[in-house]
């Protein structure tokens, strides 16, 4: 018997915010959220990658991206 995993494309758009931007993503309230390579805190490094989401302080804000999930449905907002 052989098992073979089929490869799918990541449904995000810069999922892990390597482009170094917020490109693929929406905004919401006000926190203004930025992108970080770990320089802005230096004890809290990216996951993976080079770059990671940062919040804003003292605020509440969002990041949102609207994700067609196949089977004719209706997308959905991660």
């Amino acid at each position: 018997m052989s098992l073979a995993a089929s490869a799918h494309a990541n449904l995000l758009v810069n999922g892990g915010a390597e482009s170094g931007s917020l490109a693929g993503w929406s905004v919401g309230g006000d926190a203004n959220p930025t992108i970080d390579d770990g320089s802005f805190d230096p004890g809290i490094d990216p996951h993976g990658g080079v770059y990671m989401f940062l919040g804003g302080r003292g605020a509440l804000g969002s990041l949102t991206q609207n994700v067609a999930l196949g089977g004719g449905g209706a997308p959905r907002r991660l």
